[in-house]
């Protein structure tokens, strides 16, 4: 089976990597070296770079915890503000219900009847 691109396990029938000792194969053993120190300088100035923006993004980091946390407890604060809210508001409808059951059961009829006719047009 041929590959489209020469490799080193490749046979030297390939169309681009057939010769016998071209120049191309005595310097890559130099482009290879070069090429290795040119790669370590990269990756080492990939990490300092990736270092020097952690240092700086740490703070913002830091900060951005402390407001998602301060957001986290007042959502908390608020949900149990309405969970005792609507507690208070089932309680006093049945307050109200017991008080005046013949209004109440009104409501619900025409309440019922406006939902059915709304329903009804779509």
């Amino acid at each position: 089976m041929s590959t489209p691109f020469p490799t080193s396990s490749s046979s030297s029938s390939g169309s681009l990597g057939s010769g016998t000792g071209s120049s191309m194969d005595s310097s890559t053993s130099g482009g290879n070296l070069r090429g290795s120190d040119t790669l370590e300088r990269a990756t080492t100035k990939a990490h300092e770079a990736l270092d020097r923006a952690a240092l700086r993004a740490g703070p913002a980091v830091t900060q951005l915890r402390e407001k998602t946390a301060s957001a986290v407890e007042s959502l908390k604060a608020r949900m149990q503000d309405m969970s005792a809210m609507q507690g208070q508001a089932l309680e006093s409808a049945r307050t109200q219900v017991r008080a005046n059951p013949l209004a109440a059961v009104g409501i619900a009829a025409a309440a019922g009847y406006l939902l059915g006719a709304l329903l009804r047009r779509r």
